[in-house]
């Protein structure tokens, strides 16, 4: 009986112990609003030049010898590697060098335990080299080393968690929806969650859309939703929010909250509250939203967020972009209403497909030229008088052609 009693102490100690370490792991959401601009009050000075922020502009080439791919619905970098996502055409995870050499493929399209049957997002976790893919269509995490491809492990993905897109940071999983589904019976719906990597089930969960996203159920046409910083620092931000949320260590808290009359308030959306279950219908009352708040002058969204040197760049849209800058030292605002690219072009086009903002590293900025606009860069690299000199590798650009894989554009910062 006294080797029983031990042995039940000693599993109730491990119990604790175990229950400890997961309560260390469990973020925590705090108040306050962080930086507070008041774009109202700001002067808009009316250009922006990319010379003002990067030293240089580099095309950077996807071979397509070995691979093609088609969008690029995500990147991220690591090390000296691009991890890019293309969920609909080639379906899965790559890995090209910075010159745009390709390594190899995670996983692959298959119904065997090692594959994913689709490939909806991918997050980086740094600190033990290893990928997450989610699979939706599965409803599984499937985990494969960073540095081989090779397949890991899977975890199924509790019933009553549905979410789009997921960020790693500090040993935690997150997890946020683009879209709400109204079939699914929910008092509230949160913006944000933590997801267990080991049991698929739910962490915790914040941020309810009646409070910080005015009550909006519906889809956001959001390219991004998590904004790299540095390696323990991440930044939240999507749908009608006003605040760019911080994500460090553990701890989600408000970073800059932007100020204006011009905000979207949960009254504004009153008349829109109603979604359909049709998900075609629900995409067509978000944008007929945006088409009201254009009219109307309202800030509609917050995206194309980086940091370098202490001044936050974001951009936001209302009946046209606009573009911030905020000097966390100084506490001094910059607004402007137009972006002229110098580093790209010598001559601005008169109508011009803009790249795709993909995010930032310690070093840049990457975006994206997808292959339905490969063409119009062929026809400025061959008409000789419009990129910059400016512009590295640009003689490579008359390479392009139908089959070729997305161009990427990398901007190097100032130093």
């Amino acid at each position: 009986m006294g080797y029983e009693k031990l042995f039940r102490t000693l599993l109730l100690l491990l119990y604790f112990l175990l229950c400890s370490c997961a309560t260390e792991k469990r973020s925590k959401l705090t108040s306050g609003a962080g930086f507070i601009i008041d774009i109202d009050t700001v002067l808009s000075v009316k250009e922006l030049r990319t010379s003002d922020v990067f030293k240089s502009v580099k095309a950077v080439i996807l071979k397509n010898d070995k691979t093609l791919i088609g969008n690029i619905d995500k990147m991220q970098t690591y090390g000296d590697n691009l991890f890019i996502l293309d969920k609909n055409i080639a379906k899965g995870v790559y890995v090209f060098n910075k010159n745009g050499d390709f390594i190899r493929k995670i996983g692959s399209i298959g119904i065997a335990p090692s594959e994913y049957m689709s490939c909806d997002d991918f997050a980086v976790n740094c600190i033990d080299n290893e990928i997450y893919i989610y699979d939706s269509y599965q409803k599984e995490l499937h985990k494969y080393d960073l540095a081989s491809g090779l397949y890991l492990t899977s975890t199924k993905l509790a019933r009553n968690i549905y979410f789009d897109r997921i960020l790693f940071n500090s040993g935690r999983l997150y997890a946020t929806n683009v879209s709400f589904d109204p079939k699914v019976s929910k008092d509230s719906y949160f913006l944000l969650q933590q997801i267990d990597t080991s049991t698929g089930g739910l962490v915790d969960q914040w941020m309810d859309v009646a409070q910080y996203n005015r009550g909006w159920k519906g889809g956001f046409f959001h390219v991004n939703a998590f904004y790299y910083v540095n390696q323990h620092t991440d930044l939240f931000i999507l749908g009608f929010m006003d605040s760019i949320m911080c994500i460090n260590d553990g701890i989600i808290a408000p970073y800059l909250t932007i100020k204006s009359k011009d905000v979207i308030q949960k009254e504004d959306l009153q008349q829109d509250i109603n979604l359909s279950i049709d998900p075609i219908a629900r995409g067509n009352d978000y944008m007929r939203l945006v088409r009201r708040f254009k009219k109307e002058n309202k800030i509609y969204k917050i995206d194309e967020i980086f940091e370098h040197r202490n001044t936050l760049h974001l951009s936001y849209s209302k009946q046209i972009r606009y573009s911030i800058q905020y000097n966390k030292i100084s506490n001094t605002v910059s607004v402007f209403d137009r972006t002229k690219d110098d580093l790209l072009f010598k001559k601005i086009p008169m109508n011009y497909q803009s790249p795709v903002f993909l995010g930032a590293d310690e070093q840049g900025v990457y975006y994206c030229v997808n292959p339905d606009n490969l063409q119009e860069m062929k026809h400025f690299a061959l008409m000789g008088n419009t990129l910059s000199d400016r512009l590295v590798n640009q003689e490579q650009l008359v390479t392009l052609n139908e089959d070729s894989n997305p161009l990427i554009l990398y901007y190097e910062y100032k130093e």
